[in-house]
């Protein structure tokens, strides 16, 4: 298990799907995904809904545990011993999602260090990419409109 210090202003943009109750959840606030699902060194995170990708939170990260296999009882009891702070609220979110094995975990800061967009982002078409951006993606004017017809800004496309 492994401790990944974060840094700069960039911002993960992920597909959450169903996850995202338990994101949202005040008791959880985790995002968790396969160890190799990506290297991450950004500070804020954004997940995508599943109705045309919108997201329209930004959440700081606060720590990030590399290498924890959420299957094993002896790996969870040392991750607990290590940060007593966040065992009830892995306990929670493994409660409601449940992954297998070895996991990266995210601990997101609290709700007050939550960025709500003025407008929802969203990539021009919707992807399951998780793709890196720079904060300044998420706060500029609207340069479109969803499919409803309300402002958007959208993310620029990412290969």
């Amino acid at each position: 298990m492994e401790w990944k210090h974060i840094s700069d202003k960039e911002v993960w943009s992920i597909p959450a799907g169903s996850t995202i109750a338990a994101i949202e959840d005040p008791e959880c606030r985790i995002y968790e995904c396969p160890i190799d699902y990506a290297e991450v060194e950004a500070s804020y995170i954004s997940f995508r809904g599943k109705a045309g990708g919108k997201a329209d939170t930004v959440y700081k990260i606060k720590d990030i545990c590399n290498g924890v296999n959420v299957s094993d009882p002896n790996e969870l009891n040392a991750l607990y011993a290590e940060k007593p702070e966040y065992k009830a609220r892995l306990q929670k979110y493994l409660s409601i999602v449940h992954p297998e094995g070895v996991r990266r975990v995210f601990f997101l800061d609290d709700a007050s260090s939550d960025i709500n967009l003025l407008y929802p982002v969203m990539p021009k078409r919707n992807n399951s990419f998780k793709s890196f951006y720079h904060m300044a993606d998420f706060i500029k004017e609207p340069d479109g409109k969803d499919e409803a017809g309300k402002p958007c800004i959208f993310l620029p496309s990412k290969a």
